[in-house]
């Protein structure tokens, strides 16, 4: 798959992604048995293809599921799983530069709190090389995203708003013996209105995640160490019913953020067919 992303919000920047590397709250629950035996994750290269279907890049899971048990389903080709609060299954198509990918349809009812996406690493990852100028970048279409004003405060933000995260998994203790490994989350939230704006344009976008607007917004809960990621990526809606598409997830290491990629932490995004 080749395609390139040019990204509102970063004056005329251009990325190029090509070729693909092969193939909770309340703490982390062992979920269902992969299918198959785990494998080391390949070692990351400068553009990376984590996601595109539900095909992973070797040695990562993607997972799924809601607050309701907080259980880990892991997700495979043409699926379809579903609690009270996700579903998952085979989306449209989308078309880049000639290449026909098949998206995740995903719904989320917000009858839970949560309700999760994640790729999550087989053998703890060492993302240093992508702290400063490394990116997300999301292929998503978004037709549904519902949301009420609760007029929570903007700095109270833990709990009401959607994110993206990447975790490791450290063993950090609550003090009574209980492992609470998501305190060991870097962070980004982001507003149900974001979604709206994409369900608006009614388009396939490019959305675009720094990975310093994650790392800095570290969870002072607990500590986060980037050299030892297990979750790479997890979307996390707990903002109201939303019902989007995802078709791939890349990660890039040299992403060309500008001068203040903080100014960025709201995410970015911009219509895929302006930018091809």
């Amino acid at each position: 798959m080749k395609y390139k992303l040019l990204v509102s919000g970063i004056s005329c920047i251009a990325l190029l992604l090509s070729g693909c590397g092969g193939g909770s709250d309340g703490g982390s629950a062992g979920g269902d048995s992969p299918s198959t035996p785990l494998i080391t994750p390949e070692p990351l290269k400068d553009i990376n293809i984590l996601l595109e279907g539900s095909e992973v890049y070797p040695g990562l899971r993607l997972l799924v599921g809601s607050a309701d048990g907080f259980s880990d389903h892991e997700y495979t080709m043409n699926q379809r799983y579903s609690d009270s609060g996700i579903t998952v299954e085979t989306g449209s198509t989308v078309e880049v530069e000639g290449d026909l990918i098949e998206s995740l349809a995903i719904s989320t009812t917000a009858s839970e709190s949560e309700a999760y996406l994640k790729l999550v690493a087989n053998k703890s990852m060492d993302l240093s090389e992508f702290e400063s100028s490394g990116a997300f970048v999301l292929l998503m279409k978004v037709g549904l995203a519902t949301y009420v004003d609760n007029t929570v405060d903007w700095n109270d933000i833990v709990g009401q708003f959607n994110l993206f995260s990447m975790q490791t998994n450290l063993g950090t203790s609550d003090g009574e013996g209980n492992v609470i490994d998501y305190v060991n989350r870097a962070n980004m939230f982001f507003h149900q209105t974001k979604m709206q704006e994409i369900q608006t344009n009614g388009e396939w976008n490019a959305v675009l995640i720094p990975v310093s607007c994650l790392v800095n917004n570290t969870d002072t809960r607990g500590d986060f160490d980037i050299a030892q990621v297990d979750e790479i990526l997890r979307l996390d809606m707990r903002n109201g019913a939303t019902d989007y598409e995802l078709a791939s997830v890349a990660l890039i290491k040299e992403a060309e953020l500008g001068s203040d990629p903080q100014s960025l932490c709201h995410f970015s995004y911009a219509p895929i067919d302006s930018l091809l």
